[in-house]
Protein backbone atom coordinates (compact mmCIF):
# COMPACT_ATOMS: atom_id res chain seq x y z
CA UNK A 1 0.00 0.00 0.00
CA UNK A 2 2.76 2.39 0.87
CA UNK A 3 4.31 1.52 -2.51
CA UNK A 4 1.27 2.85 -4.34
CA UNK A 5 1.17 6.07 -2.00
CA UNK A 6 4.87 6.91 -3.17
CA UNK A 7 3.29 6.35 -7.05
CA UNK A 8 0.76 8.29 -6.87
CA UNK A 9 2.30 11.08 -5.22
CA UNK A 10 5.10 11.05 -7.82
CA UNK A 11 3.24 11.86 -10.12
CA UNK A 12 1.36 14.62 -8.91
CA UNK A 13 4.40 16.29 -7.63
CA UNK A 14 6.21 15.80 -11.67
CA UNK A 15 3.24 17.18 -13.40
CA UNK A 16 1.98 19.93 -10.73
CA UNK A 17 5.91 20.92 -10.39
CA UNK A 18 6.52 21.01 -14.55
CA UNK A 19 3.14 23.50 -14.87
CA UNK A 20 4.46 26.00 -12.31
CA UNK A 21 7.81 25.55 -13.68
CA UNK A 22 6.76 26.47 -17.42
CA UNK A 23 4.86 29.27 -16.28
CA UNK A 24 7.35 30.72 -14.26
CA UNK A 25 10.07 29.85 -17.36
CA UNK A 26 8.29 31.94 -19.75
CA UNK A 27 8.22 35.02 -17.44
CA UNK A 28 11.00 35.21 -15.72
CA UNK A 29 13.60 33.94 -18.52
CA UNK A 30 12.30 34.76 -21.95
CA UNK A 31 15.93 37.10 -22.18
CA UNK A 32 18.40 34.05 -20.98
CA UNK A 33 16.26 30.73 -21.44
CA UNK A 34 14.50 29.49 -23.95
CA UNK A 35 10.89 29.13 -23.71
CA UNK A 36 10.42 25.22 -24.26
CA UNK A 37 7.82 24.06 -26.77
CA UNK A 38 7.63 20.32 -27.39
CA UNK A 39 9.87 18.62 -30.67
CA UNK A 40 11.20 22.27 -31.03
CA UNK A 41 14.55 23.79 -32.53
CA UNK A 42 16.38 25.25 -29.58
CA UNK A 43 19.01 28.09 -30.11
CA UNK A 44 21.84 26.72 -27.65
CA UNK A 45 20.68 28.58 -24.63
CA UNK A 46 21.02 27.06 -21.59
CA UNK A 47 18.32 24.80 -19.61
CA UNK A 48 18.04 24.56 -15.93
CA UNK A 49 15.29 21.89 -14.75
CA UNK A 50 15.21 22.08 -10.92
CA UNK A 51 13.33 18.65 -9.11
CA UNK A 52 12.43 17.72 -6.02
CA UNK A 53 10.06 14.54 -5.92
CA UNK A 54 9.44 11.51 -4.06
CA UNK A 55 10.17 8.23 -5.83
CA UNK A 56 10.27 4.30 -4.66
CA UNK A 57 12.20 1.30 -5.43
CA UNK A 58 12.42 -2.26 -4.34
CA UNK A 59 16.19 -1.80 -3.01
CA UNK A 60 15.86 1.71 -1.35
CA UNK A 61 11.87 1.96 -0.54
CA UNK A 62 9.80 5.28 -0.41
CA UNK A 63 12.41 8.27 -0.84
CA UNK A 64 12.89 11.63 -1.45
CA UNK A 65 14.82 12.94 -4.44
CA UNK A 66 16.16 16.50 -5.26
CA UNK A 67 18.67 18.05 -8.20
CA UNK A 68 18.34 19.02 -11.08
CA UNK A 69 18.98 18.72 -14.60
CA UNK A 70 21.45 21.08 -16.88
CA UNK A 71 21.89 21.43 -20.33
CA UNK A 72 23.53 23.50 -23.20
CA UNK A 73 25.27 23.56 -26.58
CA UNK A 74 28.85 24.33 -26.45
CA UNK A 75 29.29 25.64 -29.24
CA UNK A 76 25.84 28.04 -30.24
CA UNK A 77 26.44 28.99 -33.51
CA UNK A 78 25.50 25.66 -34.96
CA UNK A 79 22.49 25.15 -35.35
CA UNK A 80 23.17 21.05 -35.83
CA UNK A 81 24.85 20.36 -32.77
CA UNK A 82 23.60 18.02 -29.98
CA UNK A 83 22.99 19.46 -26.56
CA UNK A 84 25.35 18.59 -24.21
CA UNK A 85 23.89 17.62 -20.75
CA UNK A 86 24.69 17.20 -16.63
CA UNK A 87 22.38 15.52 -14.82
CA UNK A 88 22.25 15.44 -10.77
CA UNK A 89 20.29 13.86 -8.28
CA UNK A 90 20.63 12.95 -4.49
CA UNK A 91 17.84 10.90 -2.52
CA UNK A 92 17.34 10.07 1.19
CA UNK A 93 15.10 6.88 1.57
CA UNK A 94 12.88 5.54 4.24
CA UNK A 95 15.75 2.77 5.05
CA UNK A 96 18.02 5.36 5.51
CA UNK A 97 19.90 5.45 2.47
CA UNK A 98 21.47 8.29 0.78
CA UNK A 99 22.37 7.86 -2.67
CA UNK A 100 24.14 10.55 -5.39
CA UNK A 101 24.26 10.55 -9.17
CA UNK A 102 25.82 12.63 -11.65
CA UNK A 103 25.62 11.06 -15.86
CA UNK A 104 27.59 13.84 -17.64
CA UNK A 105 27.16 14.03 -21.50
CA UNK A 106 29.29 16.82 -22.97
CA UNK A 107 30.10 17.20 -26.31
CA UNK A 108 33.17 19.06 -27.63
CA UNK A 109 35.20 20.41 -30.71
CA UNK A 110 32.62 20.25 -33.13
CA UNK A 111 31.69 16.97 -31.48
CA UNK A 112 34.78 15.17 -32.43
CA UNK A 113 35.44 15.00 -29.21
CA UNK A 114 32.95 12.99 -26.51
CA UNK A 115 32.75 13.40 -22.67
CA UNK A 116 30.76 11.09 -20.75
CA UNK A 117 30.23 9.23 -17.10
CA UNK A 118 28.82 7.75 -14.37
CA UNK A 119 29.69 8.94 -11.05
CA UNK A 120 27.65 7.12 -7.95
CA UNK A 121 27.48 7.22 -3.88
CA UNK A 122 25.67 4.74 -1.87
CA UNK A 123 25.47 4.74 1.16
CA UNK A 124 23.02 2.06 2.58
CA UNK A 125 21.17 -1.10 4.54
CA UNK A 126 21.26 -3.66 1.41
CA UNK A 127 20.25 -7.20 0.74
CA UNK A 128 23.20 -10.15 -0.53
CA UNK A 129 21.38 -12.94 -2.12
CA UNK A 130 24.61 -14.95 -2.71
CA UNK A 131 26.04 -15.85 -6.54
CA UNK A 132 24.21 -18.12 -9.37
CA UNK A 133 20.93 -17.35 -10.56
CA UNK A 134 19.23 -20.89 -8.14
CA UNK A 135 21.46 -19.40 -5.01
CA UNK A 136 19.72 -15.99 -4.90
CA UNK A 137 15.56 -15.99 -6.86
CA UNK A 138 13.81 -17.73 -4.46
CA UNK A 139 15.39 -16.71 -1.26
CA UNK A 140 13.97 -14.90 1.14
CA UNK A 141 14.97 -11.50 1.92
CA UNK A 142 15.01 -11.19 5.74
CA UNK A 143 17.36 -10.73 8.12
CA UNK A 144 19.35 -13.49 6.95
CA UNK A 145 20.63 -12.07 4.29
CA UNK A 146 20.96 -8.59 5.51
CA UNK A 147 24.03 -5.92 5.55
CA UNK A 148 25.00 -2.25 5.63
CA UNK A 149 27.04 -1.37 2.14
CA UNK A 150 29.15 1.40 1.05
CA UNK A 151 29.77 1.76 -2.60
CA UNK A 152 30.73 4.27 -4.53
CA UNK A 153 31.64 4.73 -8.49
CA UNK A 154 33.58 7.24 -10.47
CA UNK A 155 33.53 5.90 -14.42
CA UNK A 156 34.50 8.72 -16.79
CA UNK A 157 35.25 7.84 -20.02
CA UNK A 158 36.61 9.65 -23.08
CA UNK A 159 35.85 9.50 -27.12
CA UNK A 160 37.45 10.77 -30.20
CA UNK A 161 35.28 10.63 -33.47
CA UNK A 162 37.54 8.81 -36.06
CA UNK A 163 35.40 8.76 -38.98
CA UNK A 164 31.64 8.43 -40.24
CA UNK A 165 30.06 7.89 -36.68
CA UNK A 166 33.21 5.57 -35.36
CA UNK A 167 34.47 6.49 -32.60
CA UNK A 168 37.60 5.15 -30.08
CA UNK A 169 37.22 5.71 -26.13
CA UNK A 170 39.09 5.62 -23.36
CA UNK A 171 37.05 3.97 -20.17
CA UNK A 172 39.03 4.67 -16.70
CA UNK A 173 37.18 2.79 -13.63
CA UNK A 174 37.43 3.23 -9.90
CA UNK A 175 34.90 1.91 -7.35
CA UNK A 176 34.49 0.52 -3.83
CA UNK A 177 32.31 -1.72 -2.28
CA UNK A 178 32.38 -2.17 1.53
CA UNK A 179 30.05 -4.38 3.79
CA UNK A 180 29.52 -4.21 7.39
CA UNK A 181 27.22 -5.26 10.01
CA UNK A 182 26.14 -8.40 8.18
CA UNK A 183 24.47 -11.64 9.23
CA UNK A 184 26.37 -14.44 9.74
CA UNK A 185 24.87 -15.68 6.61
CA UNK A 186 26.40 -12.86 4.75
CA UNK A 187 29.77 -13.32 6.38
CA UNK A 188 29.57 -16.94 5.75
CA UNK A 189 29.08 -16.56 1.85
CA UNK A 190 32.45 -17.75 -0.06
CA UNK A 191 32.98 -14.26 -2.37
CA UNK A 192 31.79 -12.11 0.40
CA UNK A 193 34.24 -13.09 2.80
CA UNK A 194 37.26 -13.50 0.09
CA UNK A 195 36.78 -9.71 -1.34
CA UNK A 196 35.18 -7.96 1.56
CA UNK A 197 38.33 -7.15 2.99
CA UNK A 198 39.65 -6.09 -0.82
CA UNK A 199 36.71 -3.63 -1.37
CA UNK A 200 38.98 -1.05 -3.84
CA UNK A 201 39.23 -1.63 -7.51
CA UNK A 202 40.50 0.15 -10.23
CA UNK A 203 40.36 -0.32 -13.85
CA UNK A 204 41.78 0.89 -17.75
CA UNK A 205 40.09 0.11 -20.72
CA UNK A 206 39.67 0.69 -24.72
CA UNK A 207 35.85 1.72 -25.65
CA UNK A 208 34.97 0.98 -29.92
CA UNK A 209 31.74 2.79 -30.80
CA UNK A 210 29.22 2.86 -33.43
CA UNK A 211 26.79 5.69 -33.33
CA UNK A 212 24.30 7.13 -35.48
CA UNK A 213 21.93 7.69 -33.17
CA UNK A 214 19.92 11.47 -33.59
CA UNK A 215 19.92 12.13 -29.90
CA UNK A 216 21.55 9.60 -27.94
CA UNK A 217 19.77 9.70 -24.68
CA UNK A 218 16.46 10.08 -26.16
CA UNK A 219 17.06 7.91 -29.57
CA UNK A 220 14.13 7.94 -32.77
CA UNK A 221 16.80 6.56 -34.88
CA UNK A 222 19.53 5.07 -35.28
CA UNK A 223 22.13 2.56 -34.29
CA UNK A 224 25.03 2.17 -31.71
CA UNK A 225 26.72 -0.67 -31.19
CA UNK A 226 29.95 -0.53 -28.30
CA UNK A 227 32.46 -3.10 -27.62
CA UNK A 228 34.46 -2.77 -24.25
CA UNK A 229 37.44 -4.85 -22.47
CA UNK A 230 38.79 -3.28 -19.47
CA UNK A 231 41.45 -4.57 -17.33
CA UNK A 232 41.24 -4.31 -13.51
CA UNK A 233 44.18 -5.19 -11.25
CA UNK A 234 47.03 -4.25 -8.25
CA UNK A 235 49.27 -2.96 -10.95
CA UNK A 236 46.92 0.15 -11.29
CA UNK A 237 46.35 0.23 -7.26
CA UNK A 238 43.59 -1.78 -7.12
CA UNK A 239 43.12 -4.73 -4.96
CA UNK A 240 41.67 -7.82 -7.16
CA UNK A 241 42.89 -8.77 -10.96
CA UNK A 242 39.96 -9.54 -13.01
CA UNK A 243 38.30 -8.60 -16.89
CA UNK A 244 35.15 -7.10 -17.81
CA UNK A 245 34.51 -7.74 -21.76
CA UNK A 246 30.94 -6.32 -22.83
CA UNK A 247 29.09 -5.85 -25.95
CA UNK A 248 26.23 -3.92 -26.09
CA UNK A 249 23.71 -3.03 -29.48
CA UNK A 250 20.68 -0.98 -29.65
CA UNK A 251 18.83 -0.33 -32.89
CA UNK A 252 15.70 2.84 -33.12
CA UNK A 253 13.02 2.62 -35.43
CA UNK A 254 10.48 5.40 -36.22
CA UNK A 255 6.62 4.04 -36.13
CA UNK A 256 4.45 7.20 -37.63
CA UNK A 257 5.02 10.20 -35.75
CA UNK A 258 8.09 11.61 -34.75
CA UNK A 259 8.28 10.29 -30.88
CA UNK A 260 6.86 6.85 -31.53
CA UNK A 261 10.04 4.29 -31.56
CA UNK A 262 10.38 0.74 -31.32
CA UNK A 263 13.61 0.56 -29.20
CA UNK A 264 15.69 -2.78 -29.34
CA UNK A 265 18.67 -3.51 -26.84
CA UNK A 266 21.02 -6.99 -26.54
CA UNK A 267 24.10 -6.92 -24.52
CA UNK A 268 26.19 -9.43 -22.94
CA UNK A 269 28.60 -8.60 -19.95
CA UNK A 270 31.43 -11.04 -19.29
CA UNK A 271 33.31 -11.33 -16.06
CA UNK A 272 36.81 -12.83 -16.18
CA UNK A 273 39.50 -13.78 -13.46
CA UNK A 274 38.37 -12.58 -9.45
CA UNK A 275 35.41 -10.90 -9.75
CA UNK A 276 34.85 -9.50 -6.52
CA UNK A 277 31.18 -9.98 -5.27
CA UNK A 278 30.50 -5.92 -6.09
CA UNK A 279 31.33 -5.31 -9.12
CA UNK A 280 29.83 -9.12 -10.52
CA UNK A 281 27.47 -8.72 -13.54
CA UNK A 282 23.78 -7.90 -12.62
CA UNK A 283 20.27 -8.21 -13.74
CA UNK A 284 17.53 -6.18 -12.82
CA UNK A 285 18.79 -2.64 -12.66
CA UNK A 286 16.89 0.53 -13.35
CA UNK A 287 18.70 0.71 -16.75
CA UNK A 288 17.50 -3.14 -17.98
CA UNK A 289 14.97 -5.47 -16.59
CA UNK A 290 12.85 -3.45 -14.27
CA UNK A 291 11.33 -4.68 -11.69
CA UNK A 292 13.96 -6.80 -9.71
CA UNK A 293 15.79 -5.92 -6.44
CA UNK A 294 18.77 -4.02 -7.84
CA UNK A 295 21.97 -7.18 -6.53
CA UNK A 296 19.21 -10.05 -6.14
CA UNK A 297 20.25 -11.51 -9.45
CA UNK A 298 24.63 -11.63 -9.59
CA UNK A 299 26.97 -13.80 -11.20
CA UNK A 300 30.21 -13.40 -13.03
CA UNK A 301 28.44 -12.81 -16.20
CA UNK A 302 25.18 -11.67 -17.83
CA UNK A 303 23.06 -11.12 -20.94
CA UNK A 304 19.80 -9.46 -21.97
CA UNK A 305 17.37 -8.67 -24.53
CA UNK A 306 14.12 -5.92 -24.68
CA UNK A 307 12.21 -4.19 -26.82
CA UNK A 308 10.17 -0.73 -25.85
CA UNK A 309 8.14 0.68 -27.82
CA UNK A 310 7.49 4.38 -26.61
CA UNK A 311 4.60 6.07 -27.86
CA UNK A 312 4.54 10.01 -27.73
CA UNK A 313 0.81 11.44 -27.35
CA UNK A 314 -0.42 14.31 -29.58
CA UNK A 315 -3.35 16.52 -29.24
CA UNK A 316 -5.37 18.25 -32.20
CA UNK A 317 -2.13 16.88 -34.03
CA UNK A 318 0.47 18.62 -32.43
CA UNK A 319 3.17 16.97 -29.74
CA UNK A 320 2.42 17.47 -26.29
CA UNK A 321 5.16 16.37 -23.13
CA UNK A 322 3.40 13.03 -22.63
CA UNK A 323 4.35 9.64 -23.69
CA UNK A 324 3.58 6.15 -22.80
CA UNK A 325 6.07 3.15 -22.83
CA UNK A 326 5.40 -0.67 -22.52
CA UNK A 327 8.57 -3.19 -22.77
CA UNK A 328 9.35 -6.64 -22.32
CA UNK A 329 12.95 -8.72 -21.89
CA UNK A 330 14.37 -11.73 -21.21
CA UNK A 331 17.66 -12.02 -19.11
CA UNK A 332 20.25 -14.64 -17.80
CA UNK A 333 23.42 -14.82 -15.22
CA UNK A 334 25.86 -17.11 -15.88
CA UNK A 335 29.83 -18.07 -15.24
CA UNK A 336 32.10 -20.47 -17.07
CA UNK A 337 30.70 -22.99 -15.07
CA UNK A 338 27.25 -22.88 -15.76
CA UNK A 339 25.70 -26.17 -17.42
CA UNK A 340 22.01 -24.42 -17.87
CA UNK A 341 21.14 -21.13 -18.06
CA UNK A 342 17.70 -19.90 -16.32
CA UNK A 343 15.30 -17.20 -18.08
CA UNK A 344 15.06 -13.84 -16.43
CA UNK A 345 11.11 -12.47 -17.70
CA UNK A 346 10.25 -8.80 -17.02
CA UNK A 347 7.96 -6.59 -18.68
CA UNK A 348 6.55 -3.21 -17.37
CA UNK A 349 5.21 0.04 -18.05
CA UNK A 350 6.36 3.42 -18.25
CA UNK A 351 4.94 7.38 -18.63
CA UNK A 352 7.25 10.09 -19.95
CA UNK A 353 6.97 13.96 -18.81
CA UNK A 354 9.70 15.91 -21.49
CA UNK A 355 10.96 18.61 -19.27
CA UNK A 356 13.21 20.05 -21.84
CA UNK A 357 13.95 19.32 -25.64
CA UNK A 358 13.90 15.83 -25.99
CA UNK A 359 14.83 15.33 -22.17
CA UNK A 360 11.87 13.71 -19.90
CA UNK A 361 11.42 11.89 -16.60
CA UNK A 362 11.00 8.50 -16.38
CA UNK A 363 8.32 6.63 -14.45
CA UNK A 364 8.46 2.94 -14.73
CA UNK A 365 7.09 0.22 -13.40
CA UNK A 366 8.22 -2.93 -14.07
CA UNK A 367 7.30 -6.79 -13.01
CA UNK A 368 9.43 -9.81 -13.12
CA UNK A 369 9.00 -13.36 -11.54
CA UNK A 370 7.30 -12.66 -8.68
CA UNK A 371 8.16 -9.17 -7.99
CA UNK A 372 7.69 -5.67 -9.16
CA UNK A 373 8.92 -2.46 -8.69
CA UNK A 374 8.54 1.70 -9.08
CA UNK A 375 11.45 4.05 -10.57
CA UNK A 376 12.19 7.43 -11.54
CA UNK A 377 14.80 8.94 -13.92
CA UNK A 378 16.35 11.32 -16.03
CA UNK A 379 16.43 10.14 -19.96
CA UNK A 380 15.52 6.64 -21.12
CA UNK A 381 17.01 3.31 -19.61
CA UNK A 382 18.78 2.86 -23.18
Amino acid sequence: MIRYLYIILLLIFTVSSQLLAQKTKEEATKKSFIVFKPDSIDDGRPLLTPFITPGYTPELGGMLALGGFLSFKTDRENVDSRRSAIPLSFSYSTTGAMVFNSFPLIYLMDERLVVEGDFWYKTMPDHYFGVGYLETIDKPMDTKTSYHRDWWWVNPRVFWELKNKWLVGVNVDFNYTYGYEASEEVMADGNYAEFNDKPFNSGLGIILRYDSRDIPKSSYSGMFVEYSSTFYGTFLGGDNDYQVHQFDIRNFFKMGKPGRVIALQGKVRFGVGDVPYGEMSKLGTPFDLRGYFWGRLRDKSMAFAIAEYRHKLYFRDKPSRHSLVSWVGMGTIFNEQTKAYYGVPNFGIGYRLEIQPRVSVRLDYGFGRETSGFYFNFQESF
